[in-house]
């Protein structure tokens, strides 16, 4: 199954604004406030209340050049403990933070596709029961990713608890968080292309699964205190 992409300025002037746009209004509401701030209750969400397949970005939002490899879904803890360093803990944890279901999306570049194409790309998006659940679960996964990889990882200092970087030669891994939906894409290109090009298209991606929610906006009367920064409305 073979995506063909929309004119690659296009695309990245679209991903661009709404990167700009996510941060402008996360630094906004995470700015000190003189005022005593009061956090507010975590908002439980329903275990089906989104139908995560449809997050995924369509043919047009993906680079051209790539091919579906592998679909999946996961709803039991034990599926998904199995890709972590240690298990156990991971069940733990996850059963704890209130971990409701996974589904992913493997691409890989086509026979014969430029070599500006990514290598691969892997979606995966994570549904919680709860916003503040999502916050916990997002530093973790993050955390473990980069020491079973041995990369980098950059957190998003103010944006915290909604933003964190993972990053190696030729591969990054963006998570991100809104409300009690945690996305992952990791894009790896192919020699010689930077890893600054994963790091922007792994970015791009994720900023389409959360507009393709529909009720995401980056309000700036949201600040980032846990389990309330990044919300879906």
């Amino acid at each position: 199954m073979t995506h063909q992409a929309a004119s690659p300025a296009g695309l990245m002037l679209n991903r661009r604004a709404m990167l700009l746009a996510l941060l402008a209004g996360m630094f906004v509401g995470c700015l000190p406030s003189q005022q005593r701030v009061v956090a507010q209750p975590a908002t439980p969400v329903a275990p089906r209340a989104l139908d995560l397949a449809r997050l995924f970005p369509d043919a047009q939002e993906l680079p051209a050049g790539l091919e579906l490899e592998s679909t999946g879904v996961r709803e039991g803890i034990g599926q998904i403990a199995g890709t972590f360093r240690n298990s156990r803990d991971a069940a733990q944890l996850l059963a704890s933070w209130g971990w409701l279901g996974n589904v992913y999306r493997t691409y890989a570049a086509e026979p014969g596709a430029s070599p500006a194409t990514p290598a691969r790309i892997e979606i995966s998006l994570h549904q919680f029961r709860t916003s503040t659940g999502a916050a916990y679960a997002l530093s973790y996964l993050a955390h473990d990713r980069a020491v079973a990889l041995h990369q980098q990882e950059e957190s998003g200092g103010t944006l915290l608890p909604c933003a964190t970087l993972v990053f190696g030669e030729g591969e990054a891994t963006q998570f991100l968080r809104s409300g009690a939906l945690l996305v992952r894409v990791t894009v790896a290109m192919p020699a010689p292309v930077t890893g600054e090009m994963a790091q922007q298209t792994a970015t791009g991606l994720a900023l389409t699964v959360l507009a393709n929610t529909g009720g995401f906006s980056p309000d700036p009367s949201v600040g980032c205190r846990l389990g309330d920064a990044c919300r879906i409305e």
